[in-house]
Parts: C-alpha cells; sequence; structure tokens
C-alpha cells in the first residue's frame, strides 16, 4: 500500500465533482471551526469550506499544535551531479549511514539522510553546498574518484510519526480531516 498514490488516487476521484475546488500554492494560516463550515486564512485570503482536508504534510503541526510532538518535520537533501564513477550502477539505490546514491542516465542522483528540525522550520527549502560536497565526498570515497559537475540541487522537509506511519483520518471529530506523515511521500 502506497499512501501517496491513494490520496492522489482520491483527489482525481474528488476534482470530477463540481462541488470540489482544489488550491494549491496557497498557505493556510489558520483552520477556524465556525460550526457548519470553517473559516480558512490563507495567503491568497480568506475561504469558506464545509469540508476540510489537511494535506499539509510537515507543515502540519505548524497549523495544528495538537500534531506537535507527533508529526515531526525531517529536512532531506538531494543533488544530480553528471559524470561520477562508473562503479555506481542505474536502478540500484545503494546508502551508507550517511547519503545514497544511484546512477541516473549520464550522471549520479545522491542525497542526504534526514534530519529532524523543529515544526517552525518545516516547509524550508534551503538545500546546504556543504552537504552537497560532503556527500560527493562519500561518492568518492565508496566508489573511487572521478571527474563530477552538481547540475542541481533541492531540499524539502518531509513529515515523519515515530512508527513511520502516517496520520489518517478524522482531525477534529467533525469534518476536518488529515493525511500527514508519508515520509516525503505526500
Amino acid at each position: 500500500w502506497h499512501p501517496a498514490r491513494w490520496v492522489w488516487s482520491l483527489l482525481a476521484t474528488a476534482l470530477q465533482s463540481e462541488r470540489v475546488l482544489l488550491f494549491t500554492h496557497t498557505r493556510v494560516t489558520s483552520v477556524l471551526d465556525q460550526g457548519e463550515h470553517y473559516k480558512l486564512e490563507t495567503s491568497r485570503g480568506t475561504l469558506r469550506a464545509r469540508h476540510v482536508i489537511n494535506a499539509t504534510e510537515s507543515y502540519s503541526a505548524l497549523l495544528h499544535p495538537q500534531l506537535r510532538g507527533v508529526l515531526h518535520a525531517v529536512q532531506t537533501q538531494a543533488a544530480y551531479g553528471e559524470g561520477g564513477p562508473r562503479s555506481v550502477k542505474p536502478d540500484v539505490g545503494i546508502s551508507s549511514p550517511t547519503a545514497w546514491f544511484s546512477r541516473h542516465g549520464d550522471g549520479v542522483f545522491f542525497g542526504s539522510d534526514g534530519t529532524r528540525i523543529g515544526y517552525k522550520g518545516a516547509g524550508r527549502i534551503k538545500p546546504s553546498h556543504f552537504i552537497t560536497k560532503f556527500m560527493l565526498g562519500e561518492i568518492h570515497r565508496f566508489f573511487g574518484r572521478s571527474k563530477m559537475h552538481v547540475t542541481r540541487e533541492w531540499s524539502c522537509t518531509a513529515g515523519f510519526t515515530d512508527d513511520e506511519f502516517p496520520i489518517v483520518g478524522p482531525l477534529d471529530g467533525k469534518r476536518q480531516y488529515i493525511i500527514a506523515g508519508m515520509c516525503g511521500s505526500g
């Protein structure tokens, strides 16, 4: 069972209805229960909804304080470098305690393990060149020295629970639901 695929299929089905609206790239700053409806304060203005589905991943604990200590934000990072050791095989993900590596096309896709950060850091996208250079050193240590040119770096914060199972279900016992803690698959 893949939680993210389940959510995507639910979303695709829901969006076939004219009564369902999806707002992406819109930061929600508060959800207020107003009886039969919810008032959502967002970066684009105020919305009113009868049902709310929180698919906010690591950001959930910022929006819902009761999730602090339950849902943890974890900073992860990845990069892609052209070239790299030919001993890194395609379609085989290899990891060490500090990084993971896989050949993709004419280069190597590599990334860091997750580092837990405070819930206020959720949503921060800030790749570290230091971590990228450290991972390049790990590639050379495990696979031998070779020429590599890093062409892309990115990072994200993923939501994790202690048992690494997602949180899925009603959030307030009414019409507000949550799906979070999908370890970066959300």
